[in-house]
């Protein structure tokens, strides 16, 4: 793995070559802090898969997610959010900001090959990696497992649902920018973590949008498998395999 800071507030980690040796496809995952985001398992494994399908014609670049910081807890990472929001603040927009920023800094550094760049993401990660398309026209590739669609679903913020910032994060006041996008969720047909039918709705509402703007270039597909795991939270490898595969398709890899 390595890293590489763009500004003294703002650094990557990443997998593949080199920026020196030009532009290739990228793809940003996102899981937990960027380390065990990309070497971590299980919570890494779309990386490992698709370090085997790419080979080294893909960069894999991942930041930190916000309650991730210092080695804090991962299972206390959404309610770290749930405290920010709580006092006013808000965790998750200025993150939003900072991919854009390293897009920025990648493309003017030519390492991004034109129209090669995907995001991805486990849980939370999914919801910051659409998210973070929704605000980066760049990408138009986004691939969520078990994903955070609503965080008023989530039970750190039961007491928070009405709250303004937690209304205001909600995912669905992004989808008209993703109508051109390719999106596909997988997910639980019992997650009661995020929600099963919070996936359905997205989805379903980016194919509605797109209906009716009659945007012709979007897919929007949600694929649901058996629950596993605590709260049926659970991804299979297979899934992951299967999320992996779509990556390179969609990116044209070989």
């Amino acid at each position: 793995m390595k890293h590489h800071n763009i500004s003294p507030d703002l650094s990557l980690c990443y997998l593949g070559p080199s920026l020196e040796k030009g532009p290739l496809p990228a793809l940003f995952y996102f899981s937990l802090s960027a380390q065990d985001s990309l070497l971590l398992p299980p919570f890494n494994t779309p990386v490992t898969y698709l370090k085997h399908l790419t080979h080294s014609s893909l960069r894999i670049f991942s930041l930190t997610i916000p309650g991730h910081e210092n080695n804090l807890p991962k299972e206390k990472a959404i309610e770290t959010w749930a405290s920010a929001i709580k006092k006013g603040i808000d965790p998750i927009t200025p993150y939003i900001t900072n991919i854009g920023r390293a897009i920025e800094y990648l493309c003017t550094h030519d390492a991004l090959s034109h129209g090669k760049l995907a995001f991805a993401g486990l849980s939370r990660g999914a919801y910051i990696a659409t998210l973070a398309a929704a605000k980066n026209p760049s990408c138009k590739i986004v691939l969520g497992f078990a994903p955070l669609v609503n965080l008023a679903k989530a039970k750190e913020f039961a007491a928070l649902q009405q709250h303004p910032l937690v209304q205001a994060l909600n995912l669905h006041h992004s989808l008209p920018a993703l109508v051109q996008a390719k999106v596909r969720f997988y997910i639980g047909n019992r997650d009661t973590r995020v929600d099963t039918k919070e996936a359905f709705s997205c989805i379903t509402s980016l194919a509605e949008l797109a209906y009716s703007q009659r945007a012709k270039e979007g897919s929007f597909q949600l694929m649901i498998h058996d629950s596993i795991g605590l709260m049926g939270h659970g991804t299979p490898d297979v899934i992951f395999a299967q999320g992996a595969q779509w990556i390179q398709d969609m990116l044209n890899l070989q």
